[in-house]
């Protein structure tokens, strides 16, 4: 298959940007120093969970007892103000690291890639991901697959997801991307933000990987 158009793919991402731990209280945060203030009318607010929108729902801001959520659907990789707003999240929990356990920070991008400009077809796509013999491993002449690889690339572990889109019908391609790093107890959790450029650059140069290989199918 080939595809001469070299028009630029318009993606939009969902980026994430997650506190891992324990028993995190919502009385710790402000929900008005995040996203310039800018807080929608509805929120949520009960026992040890809270979740509120920002900007006509551009943001969110999301704490479980267990996890935060920063999160924006935009086109931009993990947008400057969702790190702006992670670093408050990790200033008001330094303070009370004693009590407040954060075991991991993990940033997340899920796009779904259109068949145009790319030439992407998510079902053909991730059934070359795969050795023709896998259907005869699974006994099946027809399979849709769906891949998943893991690696580690300095502190950072990536988890990547490739798979048809659902939605679709698997004429479009969904890719989910987490970075994952470990935080010890030692650590400023301010740091952990230091990687955001990594984990863009990676996004974009996996979309980007992925185009280029179906026009030079």
């Amino acid at each position: 298959m080939s595809h001469k158009s070299t028009r630029k793919m318009p993606l939009k991402y969902t980026s994430t940007v997650v506190f891992v731990g324990g028993e995190f209280p919502i009385t710790v945060f402000d929900e008005r120093t995040l996203f310039s203030g800018d807080l929608d009318p509805d929120q949520l607010k009960m026992g040890r969970i809270a979740r509120y929108s920002y900007s006509s729902g551009t943001y969110q801001f999301t704490i479980h007892p267990e996890r935060i959520d920063l999160e924006c659907t935009g086109p931009v990789i993990v947008p400057d103000e969702v790190v702006d707003a992670a670093g408050t999240i990790a200033n008001a929990i330094e303070p009370v690291r004693q009590v407040v356990r954060v075991s991991g920070f993990g940033m997340n991008c899920d796009t779904v890639l259109d068949r145009e400009p790319s030439g992407v077809n998510g079902t053909i796509f991730c059934s070359q991901l795969f050795d023709p013999r896998i259907n005869q491993l699974v006994g099946a002449s027809s399979i849709e697959a769906f891949g998943r690889f893991r690696f580690r690339h300095d502190t950072m572990r990536y988890d990547v997801r490739i798979e048809p889109h659902i939605d679709s019908r698997g004429e479009k391609l969904f890719v989910a991307v987490n970075g994952h790093q470990e935080v010890a107890t030692t650590e400023e959790l301010s740091t952990k933000l230091e990687r955001v450029h990594d984990f863009r650059t990676y996004v974009a140069a996996l979309h980007q990987r992925i185009s280029e290989s179906n026009r030079n199918t």
